[in-house]
């Protein structure tokens, strides 16, 4: 059965086709930026993303997603059927193995969320810039967290 919006009071979200559909099942309001040019190849702009264990997500319609390879650290997943970019299975290294970035936009609503952090700012193009004040961590600082 697709997951309908906001059942049993979760989160929920979807594909723009309908396909695939998920609940988290666990807090999640915590929106990431992410600037890195994968992020921006993947999304078409900002990637923006909330981040959680795979284990506190349902998802219908498993069989509509299809994993691109986008390098030994993870999985770009989307749907076959209308390409939505739906999140990142993340596999390496081993402190992100079982963790999802999921794709804000995807999402049924957005109460209750806020901008918590940008990555790899160092690798945000000039022409935009968020207003106001958050963590912001450079490929480097993301890097040597990987390390502890």
């Amino acid at each position: 059965e697709p997951v309908e919006p906001g059942q049993g009071g979760l989160r929920t979200g979807r594909c723009l086709c309908g396909a695939v559909s998920f609940a988290i099942r666990t807090k999640a309001d915590k929106v990431f930026a992410n600037h890195d040019a994968a992020s921006r190849r993947w999304t078409g702009g900002i990637g923006l993303t909330l981040m959680v264990r795979a284990t506190n997500t349902t998802f219908h319609g498993w069989g509509s997603i299809v994993q691109f390879s986008g390098s030994e650290r993870d999985r770009h997943c989307f749907c076959r059927l209308c390409g939505t970019s739906m999140f990142i299975r993340h596999v390496e290294p081993e402190a992100m193995d079982g963790m999802l970035s999921i794709s804000a936009g995807t999402l049924d609503t957005f109460e209750g969320l806020a901008l918590a952090a940008e990555t790899h700012i160092d690798q945000r193009p000039a022409f935009y810039e968020f207003a106001g004040e958050r963590r912001a961590l450079t490929n480097a600082d993301i890097e040597a967290s990987y390390k502890r």
